[in-house]
């Protein structure tokens, strides 16, 4: 599961942007966490990010638009998941809280029914399935941008320690 060649993370200043609110993220994130799979959205080692260029006003807002086409392909897939989890007969709340449990296993979690549980499996699979497709558009809306998927990072990782440019996506984003 994953790219070959390249992995990318989403910039961390950037999730409550995408995440807030956004069932998809949490439906997509929550379960990859659960069973222990690598997601694509990984951070990858500062060292690896550590760059000495400097970053263009063109990179800026070619960074600008990969964010917003990931906000595009988050809805979509957030349509797909409900859509699965509506097929199995399962209660969006419900998968998030199996999900929760499945991913911290605390002592008093809530039990579930076993076909509940099944329902949550046959979602997962479902979700499995989309992943790579997600990832594949992701990396497409980067390198559509005229960024490689380690320039993106660069970007992403400078911006979180640069309150001046952080400040600059935010305004671009329309924060």
């Amino acid at each position: 599961m994953g790219f070959t060649t390249a992995t990318y993370r989403f910039p961390k200043m950037f999730k409550p942007i995408f995440v807030g609110g956004c069932l998809a993220i949490s439906l997509f994130l929550i379960p990859a966490i659960a069973y222990g799979q690598a997601s694509s959205l990984t951070p990858a080692a500062p060292a690896e990010m550590a760059t000495g260029d400097q970053i263009t006003p063109l990179e800026v807002q070619q960074f600008v638009q990969v964010l917003k086409r990931w906000k595009d392909i988050d809805q979509e897939s957030q349509k797909k998941i409900l859509m699965a989890i509506k097929a199995e007969r399962l209660n969006p709340q419900l998968f998030l809280e199996i999900a929760k449990t499945q991913n911290t296993q605390t002592e008093g979690s809530p039990e579930f029914s076993a076909a509940d549980l099944q329902k949550f499996k046959k979602v997962i699979s479902k979700i499995q399935e989309m992943e790579p497709e997600i990832q594949s558009k992701k990396e497409h809306a980067i390198t559509s941008q005229g960024l490689t998927v380690a320039r993106f990072n660069q970007i992403g990782y400078t911006s979180e320690q640069n309150p001046a440019l952080k400040q600059k996506i935010k305004q671009m984003l329309g924060e």
